[in-house]
């Protein structure tokens, strides 16, 4: 037993001798060889100007220099996942002619104390032979999270940490390296990190809006075989929060269906799959059941549905269904206008509570109070 102990000791401890001496490789691009441009990146009118003001300030950092103006040190890009910060940040790089590395806060987490900040050392050392350069850390709140540093987390997460930060405070105005972070978490991170000299600049890279998941939309639907009928317009429609990465999914999704069913191009009910198959799961041919569970179900989906079509506060109805997929035996799916993925009036979120409740009314009145089903439960 204190042999194996020992020995596994003497492994562990060569191992990390021989990590420390390792030199970590970052992924760098050459700016001649990134071909993202801002024009890649759909869906972003709203923050345009911003970027761009961004990217002059990358391009031509002595300019604001001679007026008195303190650039960035690092720029922070926050959303939800899927909405293309990594893509956007890779445009940034394009549009500015910059060299690019790129890496995530997970590359700095090591177990072997002294490791993560000696790659972080490393990484500035790249970049200061690189310049122009843009340092992209993605996912950098597992790295930077709000109060890592005074948890118990141990010293070599706290020295990683102080190591970034320090390395961020000792820029020079005319070294010309900026560091993009981006995360889905931006109130996890440490406020240490984002005070003025650090990641100051926060930019809300959102999801798309129907006139942005249209270019997307397009921009997908032109790399495949599809029937004439189908149109970037109408889909963006169908898909209200739907981010960048969820249309790409969608479209590969439905032309995979279609070339499984044996067809030459996608048609619309190719699309109609994948976006069930995306908002509801599997459906579940496997599944037995009676048809008076089927009835049960019909009533229950019929109430939300009726309930929906006849309040003019909810939502636009699009399909109630009792093909079972994922946990459900049955759905009702609406779509919601633009405007309510922003904020809701009282009479809206009312018709939703109404809409909820009409399966649980339309079982009670038909088949009774004492057969009520167990699916009303996860209504509301």
């Amino acid at each position: 037993m204190a042999f194996g102990m020992c020995y596994a000791f003497t492994w562990l401890m060569n191992n990390a001798q021989g990590k420390l001496g390792e030199k970590y490789k970052f992924e760098l691009k050459k700016a001649t060889d990134i071909s993202q441009r801002l024009d890649d990146v759909k869906g972003i009118d709203e923050i345009k100007e911003e970027i761009l003001n961004l990217i002059k300030m990358v391009k031509d950092p002595y300019k604001y220099n001679q007026k008195g103006a303190k650039l960035h040190r690092g720029v922070l890009l926050f959303g939800e996942p899927g909405v293309g910060k990594t893509l956007l940040a890779r445009a940034i790089a394009g549009e500015a002619g910059t060299n690019f590395i790129y890496c995530t806060g997970s590359n700095f987490d090591e177990m072997f104390v002294g490791l993560g900040a000696k790659r972080v050392r490393e990484l500035f050392t790249e970049a200061k032979k690189h310049t122009p350069c843009i340092i992209f850390i993605d996912e950098i709140d597992s790295l930077l999270s709000k109060g890592r540093r005074q948890s118990g987390e141990g010293s070599s997460s706290r020295a990683t940490i102080n190591q970034l930060l320090a390395e961020m405070d000792g820029f020079e105005q005319n070294e010309n390296i900026l560091i993009i972070g981006a995360t889905n978490h931006e109130d996890a991170l440490d406020t240490a990190a984002t005070r003025p000299g650090r990641f100051d600049k926060k930019i809300h890279v959102p999801s798309p809006d129907i006139t942005g998941r249209e270019e997307i939309f397009e921009l997908y639907l032109d790399k495949i075989a599809r029937s004439n009928d189908i149109k970037a317009r109408n889909l963006a429609m169908m898909t209200p929060g739907f981010t960048g990465a969820e249309i790409e999914n969608l479209v590969n999704t439905a032309i995979t269906e279609a070339v499984h069913r044996g067809k030459k191009f996608a048609d619309f009910s190719d699309f109609e799959y994948a976006r069930d198959r995306i908002m509801m799961g599997i459906e579940r041919k496997s599944l037995s059941m009676s048809d008076k569970e089927r009835l049960h179900t019909a009533i229950h989906e019929s109430g939300h549905a009726l309930t929906c079509y006849f309040n003019p506060m909810a939502k636009r109805l699009y399909k109630a269904t009792i093909v079972a997929r994922g946990s459900s035996l049955g759905a009702t799916y609406m779509v919601p206008n633009e405007s309510d993925m922003v904020s809701q009036s009282k009479d809206k979120i009312l018709a939703e509570i109404d809409v909820a409740m009409g399966g649980h009314v339309a079982e009670k009145f038909i088949i009774g109070k004492e057969n009520i089903s167990s699916g009303c439960g996860s209504d509301l």
